[in-house]
């Protein structure tokens, strides 16, 4: 009782931890310790992101006292960090940092899905050096070769670094159960974007549309729309689209503008003529491409000039997987849609005076990403390899290319793109109780096939017909699309086909107007790949258009519609 008060108790982990100094903490980290003395919980390496440990800040010095790890890509001068509550991050050297920042940003401004959370680390900012010096510190007691490899690639001035995305590359879809999903509409829309992207910008590194190369797939990235939407990549969605969490959709990283100089520029002018041309419906192909069998035979060429064909095969020989004529046709409409907005882009006004706003944007670049200080003039030369004539004469070749397809004086570009997204290559008739000169037909089911695309030379037409008629025979397991087919073997082939809804065509209809073109390719004696050849070869009758046939009779004008009849035998 009269002893005093008792003994304190003694103190809890959480008040040892507030006597504890700020060196204690660091050691008690690196050791894998809370300050209570529990173990931290880090982010299982598939897990992203996770429950935060401890809290990091979204920017600034601080953040980079948190690391958890530290990967190497192993190209490239990349780097993925992966911080103590789960998030992870991609930091880049870059020798052509101004031209891809300036690519980031017409990115944005046209709506392709990239990064939404892309930063600059200039070497004037009191981030640069403790990144640098955390990231070395994190790797050089643990991984010496990519400490070594940070210490090459970090040495540049400025640095960029942007969200680590949750994604698959083109590669991993290769007989993948998500190949289905990334050969979607909506991904084939947003490829066809990018597409149109990458060709203005000549950003080679990525699909080969117009270049000749491999292409690289590791910046052609399929994300779902949650886990990228997690990241800041915003999609273009309208108010109804009902596209799953789970949906894949595209993902671009890595572009860059490379511009070329004046000498080679005319070269690249006709790419980017060809490639607008094919998107529009209009390539022009060769006799010996008509000739070709579609992509997917291994035995056809590796490679074609005309673009999206290109792209096809492409996609093919990384993913087995065929995106057919329809999926060329959902590349045009995302394609044709970003065309549309890079011209707004660079004069709202729908001219062609693209010079005044690509100045505008080179100049911002170094405010918006808060470069104050230039070193060794790396910055000044970087904005100078953005060549404004090289940039505006891909525009105004985009520009006259569309503009020629106007129906009338006072169609402007907007209506152009709109006009054409809307229009369908193939329309598919099915009349049933339909007998046509006198051939029997299947269960008295005729398919009539209405071929949408005026202004078609035959060669063209023939093209891209068989191109069609040659997917429909893929899809009958066990037959070769490729043979040549006599009528009673096609009514049998209908019979056995595996997709009953969908027999094979027996008609073709031309538009109105197709007559003249007919007629010259009909008469023509040139070795080349005609209409004959392909209803010979696929057994399908061919109605060329009609047109108006003036004739004298009796002294009398008389004014009748012709219309031309290809027979399956090709006369």
């Amino acid at each position: 009782a009269g002893g005093g008060p008792p003994p304190p108790p003694p103190l809890s982990g959480a008040s040892r931890s507030t006597a504890m100094s700020y060196k204690e903490k660091q050691e008690m980290a690196k050791k894998g310790l809370n300050p209570d003395g529990s173990t931290i919980q880090y982010a299982p390496d598939d897990v992203i992101p996770f429950r935060p440990a401890v809290e990091v800040p979204a920017k600034g010095p601080r953040r980079w006292d948190y690391i958890a790890r530290v990967l190497s890509s192993g190209s490239g001068s990349v780097s993925f960090v992966t911080f103590r509550n789960g998030v992870s991050s991609v930091v880049k050297g870059s020798s052509t940092v101004v031209q891809e920042i300036f690519a980031h940003e017409v990115a944005l401004g046209i709506g392709i899905p990239v990064p939404g959370n892309m930063r600059l680390i200039p070497f004037s900012g009191s981030e640069f050096g403790r990144m640098k010096a955390k990231l070395a510190e994190a790797t050089r007691e643990t991984d010496m070769s990519t400490y070594i490899r940070l210490k090459k690639d970090l040495n540049r001035p400025f640095l960029i670094e942007m969200d680590l995305i949750p994604v698959h590359s083109v590669y991993d879809l290769h007989h993948h159960a998500l190949t289905g999903e990334a050969m979607s509409r909506d991904a084939l829309e947003d490829l066809g974007a990018l597409l149109a992207f990458d060709v203005f910008l000549n950003n080679w590194d990525r699909v080969p549309a117009v270049w000749n190369n491999e292409g690289n797939g590791n910046n052609l990235l399929y994300g779902t729309l949650e886990g990228a939407r997690a990241v800041g990549v915003s999609f273009d969605l309208s108010p109804e689209d009902k596209a799953s969490p789970t949906a894949l959709r595209t993902v671009a990283i890595d572009h860059c503008i490379t511009s070329v100089d004046e000498a080679r520029a005319g070269k690249y002018l006709q790419k980017v003529q060809a490639f607008v041309e094919d998107v529009f419906g209009f390539a022009t192909a060769s006799a010996e491409e008509g000739a070709r069998a579609l992509p997917m035979d291994e035995s056809a060429p590796p490679c074609t000039d005309r673009p999206l064909l290109k792209v096809r095969r492409w996609l093919y020989t990384i993913t087995m997987a065929d995106i057919g004529a329809v999926g060329e046709h959902y590349l045009r409409i995302g394609a044709i849609r970003t065309l549309q907005r890079l011209l707004g882009l660079f004069d709202p006004t729908w001219g062609s005076n693209f010079a005044p706003k690509l100045e505008q944007m080179k100049k911002s670049l170094r405010v918006r990403y808060d470069c104050m200080q230039d070193w060794g003039g790396v910055w000044q030369e970087g904005v100078g390899k953005i060549s404004t004539p090289f940039a505006e004469a891909v525009l105004s070749g985009m520009h006259k290319s569309i503009c020629g397809l106007a129906a009338n004086e006072n169609e402007s570009i907007p209506d152009i793109c709109q006009r054409f997204q809307e229009e369908n290559h193939f329309h598919v008739v099915r009349l049933e109780k339909l007998r046509f000169l006198g051939k029997s037909f299947e269960d008295d089911v005729v398919k009539i096939t209405v071929f949408q695309i005026p202004g078609l030379t035959a060669l063209q037409a023939a093209m891209y017909l068989d191109q069609f008629l040659h997917e429909e025979r893929s899809q009958i397991r066990g037959h070769d699309p490729l043979s040549q087919l006599t009528w009673t073997e096609k009514q049998k082939l209908n019979r056995v086909a595996t997709t009953p809804a969908h027999p094979l065509t027996d008609v073709v209809i031309f538009p109105e107007g197709w007559w003249q073109e007919a007629m010259r390719d009909i008469q023509s004696e040139l070795p080349k790949f005609r209409i004959a050849d392909v209803c010979r070869k696929h057994q399908v009758y061919a109605l060329l258009g009609s047109g108006i046939e003036c004739v004298k009779e009796k002294g009398e004008r008389r004014n009748y519609v012709t219309a031309a009849l290809m027979s399956p035998s090709g006369t």
